[in-house]
């Protein structure tokens, strides 16, 4: 149903525009007929039309422009202008103002109708539009929940699952932190829906933030575009929202914080440093991670070496953190943090030099294809096998491979000159 709303000095031309709405059948509304310029200012004022029927001029304020009116108020119905005016200059303002039609005095109900039709149409094409986007906005908030809980819970198995991150983040780049409130919710007056749009809606309008609520903890990845100058500050102040917006439903609120967070490749180390920040508090308040002097001492050592010589028996396997942390009998956080003081690298890219370096001598004794010698090192995906190839050396595993052989042709020739 359209609202209509007609301006119009004359009660008999009013009279004959509601009759042709009448006889087309359009389902419309009308609005009181008004006919001077005080009415029509208070109708627009109250009502919201669809579309406007009206005289370019009405009686009351001498030069009062009624479409003008219409645009400076922001009302966006569709206008219909009846003008006993010809000078070109009239009919050229009033296409620039938008309007629908305009239709010359004395009115011709055909040609009224024509008009109305046309804009009954353009309303119409317009519902739908708008109907479409509105799913197609429902379908995309679905998707973006759903999307948001499976990568939370990726991150808390400790495999974050990083393209569905770029799906669901506007920017790749952006610097995370990691958060969590843990904290008594009570029932009657905050469930988990009901947080989870506390923290969006009230807190974080301009960083992206991932959101989990699981046992009454709150699981919160915060990005920013770029690092705040005073980065714990920043960190700080996003806490005391989090506590501030949810101490009203919660009987304790402690919220851990990770200041160490960089790449999303280190989720699972924010993840544990701000569980290891959030389980040293007794009371509610917030606690930043903070990492202890830069001692490196036997056991670390110990372990750090147990790990890597693990990792060079079962290189071609599908080895990760947890599985080499779990072998030796530590954490997956506490052998992350290691593994950076010792190798002053990461898991990841420990994992990935002993991969590259058996996988080098694998295209130096030139035996094998590179999908063979992909598989063996761990890495089904060969288009992944030869992106790291390319990033480690610079060069393509084609030609890396011709280059070592060349090298060992020499080689070879060489030793067989000497003997």
């Amino acid at each position: 149903m359209y609202q209509v709303m007609i301006a119009n000095e004359k009660k008999s031309e009013c009279q004959q525009i509601v009759q042709v709405l009448k006889q087309a059948a359009h389902p419309v509304e009308m609005l009181p007929c008004v006919s001077d310029t005080a009415s029509f200012v208070k109708m627009l004022a109250g009502n919201t039309p669809d579309l406007i029927i009206t005289d370019v001029e009405l009686p009351g304020n001498p030069g009062f422009d009624t479409v003008e009116y219409i645009r400076y108020k922001k009302c966006p119905a569709k206008i219909l202008v009846i003008t006993d005016h010809t000078e070109f200059e009239v009919l050229q303002k009033a296409v620039r103002l938008g309007v629908s039609d305009y239709l010359r005095k004395p009115i011709d109900a055909r040609e009224l109708q024509d008009s109305v039709d046309k804009v009954i149409k353009a309303l119409n094409k317009e519902e739908e539009l708008k109907k479409v986007k509105e799913r197609g906005s429902v379908q995309q908030q679905k998707f973006f929940q759903t999307a948001e809980k499976e990568f939370m819970m990726s991150l808390l198995l400790e495999q974050p699952d990083l393209p569905m991150l770029h799906e669901i983040c506007a920017e790749e780049n952006e610097i995370f932190y990691m958060m969590i409130a843990d904290g008594q919710v009570r029932r009657s007056e905050a469930g988990g829906k009901k947080t989870r749009e506390i923290m969006r809606n009230e807190i974080f309008k301009k960083e992206t933030c991932l959101i989990l609520l699981l046992a009454n903890r709150l699981y919160l990845l915060i990005g920013c575009k770029e690092m705040p100058d005073q980065e714990e500050e920043w960190l700080c102040d996003r806490a005391k929202e989090i506590v501030s917006k949810l101490e009203r439903s919660c009987a304790m609120v402690r919220v851990g914080v990770s200041t160490h967070m960089r790449s999303p490749q280190e989720f699972h180390r924010g993840l544990g440093e701000a569980r290891e920040a959030v389980e040293q508090m007794n009371t509610s308040g917030i606690s930043l991670y903070r990492t202890q002097p830069f001692v490196i001492s036997q056991r670390e050592k110990s372990y750090v070496e147990h790990a890597v010589d693990y990792m060079e028996c079962h290189y071609g396997e599908n080895l990760t953190l947890s599985r080499v942390a779990e072998n030796i009998g530590i954490t997956a956080f506490y052998l992350s943090r290691i593994m950076s003081k010792v190798k002053n690298h990461t898991f990841s890219e420990e994992l990935t030099q002993i991969r590259m370096r058996h996988a080098t001598e694998m295209l130096r004794e030139g035996e094998k294809s590179v999908r063979e010698i992909s598989n063996l090192c761990g890495y089904r995906n060969v288009n992944y096998f030869y992106k790291i190839i390319k990033k480690q050396s610079g060069t393509t595993a084609k030609n890396l491979r011709q280059s070592m052989l060349y090298e060992k042709r020499k080689e070879d020739g060489e030793r067989n000159t000497t003997d």
